[in-house]
C-alpha cells in the first residue's frame, strides 16, 4: 500500500509539472502580446524549470531577451534549442540575425549558409515577423529574408576587406 501511494504521488507530480509548465507558457504568451517581455521571461523561467525539454519555452524566451536588448542571453537560449534540435532553422535565424545586428557579419553569414543547406533553398511560403513569437508549431523562416540579409552581410564584409 505504501509503495502504491508513493507511486501515485510521484505520477501525479510528474503529470502536474507538465501542466504547470503549459500554464506558465500561456501566461508568457499573454505578456508577450502586451509587450511585457520581462514578465514573459519570468513565466518562461518557471516553465523551463518545470519542463526543461520544451524547445518552444527556450525559443520564446530567446526572442523576449532579444526584444529587451539582452542579445547574449537570447543567443544562449537559441544555442540550447540547437543542442536539442541541431537543424532548427528558426534558432539559426535568431542567432544569425542578432549577429547581423551586432555587426558580426561572418557569424551571421555562417548561420544563414547553414539555414540554406538545411532547407535546400526553400520553401518560401512562411514569413518570420520579428515581433511574433513561437507557438506550439512555430513559424518557418522565409528564405528570401535569409538570402537578402546574407547578401547585406557579404557586401559589408567585402567593403571592410577593400578598406584594409
Amino acid at each position: 500500500m505504501k509503495h502504491t501511494v508513493l507511486f501515485l504521488s510521484t505520477l501525479l507530480l510528474l503529470i502536474s509539472c507538465g501542466q504547470f509548465a503549459d500554464h506558465y507558457f500561456k501566461n508568457a504568451c499573454i505578456y508577450e502580446e502586451r509587450e511585457e517581455y520581462g514578465l514573459a521571461i519570468k513565466e518562461l523561467d518557471k516553465a523551463i524549470e518545470n519542463d526543461p525539454k520544451q524547445l518552444r519555452f527556450y525559443m520564446n524566451r530567446a526572442w523576449d531577451y532579444r526584444s529587451i536588448g539582452h542579445r547574449q542571453k537570447a543567443i544562449e537560449d537559441f544555442r540550447k534549442v540547437l543542442q536539442m534540435d541541431t537543424n532548427n532553422v528558426v534558432a539559426l535565424w535568431g542567432i544569425g540575425y542578432i549577429y547581423y545586428e551586432q555587426g558580426q557579419y561572418s557569424g551571421a553569414v555562417n548561420c544563414f549558409n547553414r539555414i540554406d543547406s538545411i532547407k535546400g533553398g526553400g520553401p518560401l511560403y512562411m514569413q518570420y515577423v520579428p515581433n511574433s513569437f513561437i507557438g506550439d508549431n512555430g513559424p518557418d523562416v522565409n528564405m528570401d529574408d535569409v538570402w537578402a540579409i546574407r547578401k547585406l552581410c557579404l557586401e559589408k564584409l567585402s567593403r571592410a576587406k577593400q578598406l584594409q
